[in-house]
């Protein structure tokens, strides 16, 4: 399933990939975490 997009709503915003240098994963933390505040949203105000 590595190979498979995965919606950042559904990602441990705690264990980014173990490829990127700190840049990236600051980034893809960020990433993640507003993903998953706009998904609640989303549940909670359709």
């Amino acid at each position: 399933m590595s190979d498979k997009f995965v919606p950042y709503h559904l990602r441990d915003i705690n264990n980014p990939p173990a490829h990127l240098n700190d840049k990236q994963k600051s980034n893809w933390i960020r990433t993640a975490q507003k993903a998953q505040k706009n998904y609640q949203n989303q549940q909670q105000y359709p």
